[in-house]
């Protein structure tokens, strides 16, 4: 049950360090779902913003499945710990290594659970970088690769693929150019599909993503309310990061003294 409630709010911090130590200490033969829920549990310290945990949690995790060959451990490590922390300190060399040692984990031809992790982590790393076009096209990819796998129907996969597929969209119509109003479209139904999903991080995510496309069109009064709204939104979901980086794509249309401190304090956050 705890497994469940976990994988079903992926934000239910309490849950899944209650599940991975319900399947540590008291189960045996469940590797893999205690890798899984350890695998969700550290995306989870990420969004909350919990990253010196998560550091602390992931390498004697790490160094345990080094000693046990475990290869999906380890990528998991590497996918949602290692390159995610690198990019937090802007340490993008050592990012690459972690996600390029992740991929060389992957079984070719197919699309497994492995898959989703290392690609997801791909396209988030590119977003960062500023290659929509890049993070777009994989995120593209990769729904198809979940839907022919089934793995469409896991809910998280789902609503982290329309929550960066919708970002890396939206940020390529901000660039312009004559895909710009495909690009739009496809922010915008992102955006719903979020909606759709009633997960509580998913209507902040969505407002995001919406903000970035009124920007795209022309409406910067429009996109600082929506920006807004999905900070504060964040911030009901403890996601202080998250906020954060809101709050920034906030204060660069806004400008003024506002939207100066407004940069200043998400500059802080991540500091």
């Amino acid at each position: 049950a705890l497994e469940n409630k976990g994988l079903v709010r992926t934000l239910a911090k309490p849950d899944l360090i209650a599940a991975e130590g319900m399947f540590r200490d008291q189960c045996l033969g469940v590797t893999y779902q205690l890798n899984t829920i350890r695998g969700i549990l550290f995306r989870c310290l990420f969004a909350l913003g919990d990253l010196v945990e998560l550091r602390e949690r992931v390498a004697p995790v790490r160094a345990q499945a080094e000693r046990q060959g475990d290869r999906y451990m380890i990528l998991i490590c590497e996918t949602a710990g290692g390159a995610l922390l690198a990019a937090q300190h802007d340490d993008m060399p050592e990012a690459e290594r972690a996600l390029a040692s992740a991929r060389e984990r992957l079984t070719e031809g197919a699309a497994f659970v492995p898959h989703y992790w290392a690609f997801s982590t791909e396209a988030l790393l590119n977003l960062y970088r500023g290659r929509a076009a890049e993070a777009h096209t994989r995120m593209v990819w990769l729904e198809g690769a979940l839907k022919r796998s089934l793995l469409w129907r896991v809910a998280p996969s789902r609503k982290l693929k329309n929550a960066v597929r919708g970002r890396a969209a939206a940020q390529l119509a901000l660039a312009g150019g004559p895909d710009a109003p495909r690009h739009l479209r496809d922010a915008e139904r992102c955006a719903r599909k979020l909606t759709r999903e009633r997960e509580a991080w998913g209507m902040p995510a969505a407002r995001t993503i919406l903000g970035l496309t009124a920007l795209a069109r022309g409406r910067p009064s429009q996109a600082i309310a929506a920006l807004r709204a999905a900070a504060s939104g964040f911030d009901g979901e403890h996601m202080k990061l998250y906020a954060a980086a809101t709050r920034r794509l906030a204060g660069e249309p806004l400008g003024g003294t506002e939207g100066d401190a407004l940069v200043r304090e998400a500059d802080a956050a991540f500091a």
